[in-house]
């Protein structure tokens, strides 16, 4: 990971992308610190894979401002993410050393260099003995691992993830949250959706949670949790309704 200057990964001032039909998002504001996961909580339907999607330049904005690592968002910023959406999409063809190798490849990074970053990733998330089978044949959960470690594959500074805990068992879970904290402590920045609510508690420095294509919080999650008069109630019928 580079040691360059900014403060944050990510940072979002009042997004908006309207659909036909008006739905999209209409004021997302949000910040993704270096340093920090920041957790990304919203109801199906809020805006939030809009809001992705903007940021990772496959939506064009209707308003609003993008930056990434402290400059205006471009296709040489957007290389320096690992993302997964949360639509799985490894071949199932490809044995899990080879999809995490390919993934680095596409970022440049040469071939041997590749090979070592998979096996060694593999290995950190006790799936070193899967490397050479097929995805097709994992389970659920370590295809899910699998993917995960394609968006590390070249050493990113930012990672946007989408649901990175779905299909995982807790013990499974647990190695993800090593991986991702580990990242967060070697200056890295986590934009990370997810339903995982006790996760999202136990893990995210910051929360932005969304309302109908706006921001209703966007800060530390202790402070939603508790410092701020108005927002606690407010902060958790949101999380039971993305839930």
């Amino acid at each position: 990971m580079l040691a360059v200057a900014y403060a944050f990964g990510v940072q979002v001032q009042g997004l908006r992308k309207l659909y036909a039909g008006g739905r999209g998002v209409e004021d997302v504001s949000l910040s993704a610190p270096r340093g920090a996961i920041t957790g990304f909580i919203g109801a199906n339907g809020a805006g939030k894979s809009t809001t992705l999607r903007c940021i990772l330049g496959i939506l064009a904005p209707d308003g609003g401002r993008i930056a990434l690592f402290g400059e205006e968002a471009s296709a040489a910023a957007r290389r320096r993410i690992g993302f997964i959406p949360e639509e799985r999409g490894l071949n199932p063809a490809d044995r899990a050393r080879d999809a995490v190798a390919f993934h680095a490849r596409m970022r440049d990074v040469p071939r041997r260099e590749a090979y070592r970053r998979a096996d060694e990733l593999l290995e950190r998330v006790g799936l070193g003995e899967v490397g050479r089978s097929r995805v097709g044949r994992l389970s659920k959960g370590n295809a899910q691992r699998v993917q995960l470690l394609c968006a590390f594959a070249h050493d990113p500074e930012l990672l946007i993830l989408d649901e990175p805990f779905s299909g995982l068992d807790p013990m499974a879970q647990e190695e993800v949250r090593d991986l991702l904290t580990g990242f967060r402590d070697r200056g890295g920045s986590v934009l990370l959706s997810t339903h995982a609510l006790l996760a999202a508690e136990r893990m995210c420095d910051r929360v932005t949670v969304l309302s109908a294509g706006r921001t209703l919080f966007d800060g530390p999650t202790a402070r939603a949790l508790g410092r701020e008069p108005d927002l606690p109630s407010a902060y958790r019928r949101m999380l039971e309704r993305a839930a």
